[in-house]
């Protein structure tokens, strides 16, 4: 089943004309940035490794750089998380731990499944969610207002979290390490940290400015956000679409959601007393400057309440310059496809009319 849908998706990228081949293929390459979306024209993306991070199956993590070939001068860059980065192997074997049923299908704990939503978000690749069907528009959005793209894989399943040596998964369990936290951190230092490029043998395809640095999360990606934002990351702006802020939800009714609880047993080790710390509605968790928050009262793919201490926490901040937008749809990660919603919270983080 899973070679049969695989197959399938490849047949309707061909057909819809909007893909130049296996996302992992793409090595060190570069290609046209050519989002389902819109046309953009002189925008590329290139490939590199994320130096050090391991996806499970053994392949090397990448990232991806989408930029404008004509600006000379130094750019806004916002580091984009992907969502569906959410998996785990129901019951794994010690010594083969990836094999067996996954929680979501297609397997998300490789690189193949990384690449393919990164390029996704990118609108170039059929998404392996149809309840988000993405055509780019977040990342069109913020190309079209100059700002370059730096798009990281996640493989670990673990909402963009586990990271060695403080926010470790349950490795007895799962077998292997999940390291989407890590890369997370490591895609904001790529923008954040002028030396890190050069540190990590990567040339930056443009200049960044580093006085205008974004985050942006959707869905799973969301949780990335508000984790590096309770590391200390301080963006000029971010922004979270369809984030699961609060887990609770989830314990709260185990006979439910008795598979989540499986699995976020494995990415909070701790249990319930620790999926608090990190998420936006935790008073400790910083709100940057500028800070926007999608979501829809009418999406069924998550707990209504999830939403409900992040907004009223916002609604109550006096200081910051934050956007609430309820979309009213059934669309999960309404920027992801809908380029109305996308552009308003790309004119927001960039402080353009609002």
């Amino acid at each position: 089943m899973h070679g049969s849908r695989q197959l399938g998706l490849l047949m309707l990228a061909l057909a819809t004309g909007c893909w130049n081949g296996e996302p992992s293929s793409l090595e060190t390459g570069e290609t046209d940035f050519a989002p389902g979306a819109g046309e953009i024209a002189n925008w590329r993306v290139q490939t590199q490794e994320m130096d050090g991070l391991t996806c499970p199956d053994g392949s090397a993590a990448k990232v991806y750089i989408v930029f404008s070939t004509e600006n000379a001068t130094a750019q806004p860059a916002a580091v984009v998380l992907h969502s569906g980065a959410l998996d785990w192997v129901l019951e794994p074997d010690a010594t083969d731990p990836l094999a067996g049923d996954h929680f979501n299908d297609p397997n998300r704990l490789t690189l193949d499944f990384g690449a393919g939503k990164a390029f996704a978000t990118l609108g170039m690749y059929p998404d392996a969610d149809a309840n988000e069907a993405s055509n780019g528009a977040m990342a069109l959005a913020l190309a079209e207002r100059g700002v370059t793209l730096v798009v990281p894989t996640n493989c670990w399943g673990d909402m963009w979290r586990n990271q060695a040596g403080g926010r470790d998964n349950d490795t007895t369990t799962d077998g292997f390490v999940r390291s989407g936290g890590e890369a997370a951190a490591w895609a904001w230092s790529l923008i954040s940290e002028p030396g890190f490029p050069s540190a990590n043998r990567i040339t930056l395809p443009v200049e960044i400015d580093t006085t205008a640095l974004f985050l942006v999360g959707l869905g799973e990606g969301g949780r990335g956000v508000t984790e590096l934002l309770a590391d200390g990351a301080v963006p000029t702006g971010a922004m979270v679409d369809s984030v699961a802020d609060d887990l609770g939800p989830y314990y709260a009714d185990t006979e439910l959601y008795a598979d989540i609880v499986v699995g976020l047993d494995r990415i909070f080790p701790d249990g319930q007393a620790s999926v608090a710390a990190g998420s936006l509605g935790d008073d400790a968790t910083p709100i940057p400057p500028r800070m926007a928050y999608v979501y829809s009262s009418l999406d069924g793919n998550l707990p209504a309440s999830t939403h409900d201490a992040a907004i009223a926490r916002l609604e109550a901040d006096t200081t910051n310059a934050v956007l609430i937008q309820d979309t009213l749809g059934a669309t999960h990660v309404a920027t992801a496809s809908d380029s109305a919603v996308a552009g308003l919270v790309a004119d927001f983080l960039l402080d353009t009319g609002n």
